[in-house]
């Protein structure tokens, strides 16, 4: 699964919480960078905004996209 810059995806809610065991809820989340395999990501609405870097197992794609937050 290559992920790119700017892809709309689902994270896994343990690596915002700091678990290290995976969570049944998934946070919809903009990809800001990737670097090998760390991918560095934003949350989005109705999240707050948080940034952080995490592994790309914690990351799966949406079947449909992740619709775009409007202004």
């Amino acid at each position: 699964m290559a992920i790119c810059k700017g892809d709309r995806v689902s994270v896994n809610l343990a690596p915002f919480i700091g678990s290290p065991l995976p969570s049944q809820q998934w946070i919809p989340c903009e990809v800001l960078d990737v670097d090998g395999v760390h991918v560095r990501v934003a949350s989005l609405p109705p999240y707050r905004r948080v940034e952080l870097w995490v592994v790309s197992n914690w990351i799966q794609r949406t079947e449909k996209p992740v619709p775009a937050a409007t202004a």
